[in-house]
């Protein structure tokens, strides 16, 4: 008995140091951020192909709605100039979009009373917006962010810091960003925050520029031309690269399922005193137990050798943060339960009498 308690104490430990490596991707990482693409014709089979299912499908205006009936992943975003232009479609495309985005700007084509009083008319979008369970953009010219951004953050759901007339100037985005970033946070502590650039210039001083900045940003916002479709095209293949041998998130549920297994048979519960009998791991000899319990296993005993003094972007798993958490508890269990065990063995385990040998 005491030897299988003995088993289960190991198979605890082993299981929290078989986890340690699984975690989440560092939320510094420029590839973490969502990102908001505007669309072409030219490049709607590209979005299909490379985004992830938070990235952001953006028409500029609304004529361009039928464009949006191409699009297979991610959310899908209608840009309007004014409250009037969006309470005039929204009836009619509500069901087809999940953002509405509102480009508030000086001069035209935005109407003069809502540039007169910014606050008041995103107020009024919200108020729109939430007749129709939409989300709402926000996409102000960088006078208005700097002078009404922080009164008219919390009123929505994502703000757009345009930069891209700037873009070629890392010192001017930054002296913007960083302190609007904060002041945006602060009226609205969940407001998501994107950066705008677009596709002129060179790819890699593009993600040099938005790599300065990540650590502000929850996403990226690229407008595009008809003239730029190369760099577009560069770019987005840049920071989404095509599918590679790196598990998946089902994957990695998958295996988080296949070690649970293992949990539960180490841990099968057999007729006894205290109710939990622990059965033996399988050693690494048997035929018995699948090639990801013998895989799970074998990693557990090399674990119980050495401990990893570091993690490598080899052992990174993305989108397991969640599961590594619960599967960590889950050692911490068995530990508990191995622990409960031996205390009532001893408890149960007949003193001898003293002065006898």
């Amino acid at each position: 008995m005491r030897r299988l308690i003995l088993s289960v104490l190991l198979l605890g430990v082993g299981w929290i140091v078989l986890f340690r490596p699984i975690q989440a991707q560092s939320a510094g990482s420029v590839a973490d951020l969502w990102i908001d693409f505007s669309l072409g014709p030219p490049l709607v089979d590209l979005f299909n192909e490379a985004a992830r299912p938070d990235d952001i499908a953006r028409i500029e205006n609304i004529s361009q709605i039928r464009m949006l009936e191409n699009v297979t992943t991610g959310r899908r975003l209608v840009v309007f100039k004014s409250v009037e232009e969006a309470a005039e479609f929204l009836p009619r495309y509500a069901d087809e979009i999940d953002i509405v985005g509102y480009n508030l700007e000086n001069g035209l084509p935005n109407p003069a009373e809502e540039q007169a009083d910014p606050v008041a008319s995103v107020q009024r979008m919200r108020e729109l917006v939430d007749q129709y369970d939409l989300e709402l953009m926000m996409g102000p010219d960088r006078q208005f962010a700097l002078e009404y951004g922080a009164q008219m953050a919390p009123f929505v759901d994502l703000m757009v810091l345009q930069v891209q007339r700037a873009q070629t100037e890392p010192q001017t985005v930054i002296d913007f960003v960083v302190p609007m970033v904060q002041q945006l946070r602060a009226a609205n502590p969940d407001i998501e925050i994107s950066m705008q650039i677009r596709t002129e210039g060179d790819v890699t001083d593009l993600i040099g520029l938005t790599d300065m900045l990540k650590g502000e940003l929850d996403g990226l916002s690229i407008l595009t031309s008809l003239e730029t479709t190369a760099t577009a095209t560069e770019l987005l293949t840049t920071l989404r690269p095509p599918a590679s041998d790196e598990l998946t998130e089902e994957e990695v549920a998958q295996l988080a399922a296949e070690r649970q297994a293992l949990e539960a048979e180490g841990l099968a519960a057999a007729a006894g005193e205290n109710g939990i009998v622990i059965q033996p791991i399988p050693s690494a000899d048997s035929d018995a137990g699948s090639p990801a319990d013998n895989a799970a296993q074998t990693s557990m005993e090399n674990s119980a050798e050495t401990e990893p003094t570091s993690t490598s972007d080899a052992d990174i798993l993305p989108g397991s943060g969640n599961a590594s958490w619960i599967l960590a508890i889950v050692g911490v269990l068995i530990l508990a339960a191995a622990a409960a065990a031996f205390l009532a063995l001893r408890t149960d385990t007949p003193t001898r009498p003293k002065g006898r040998i």
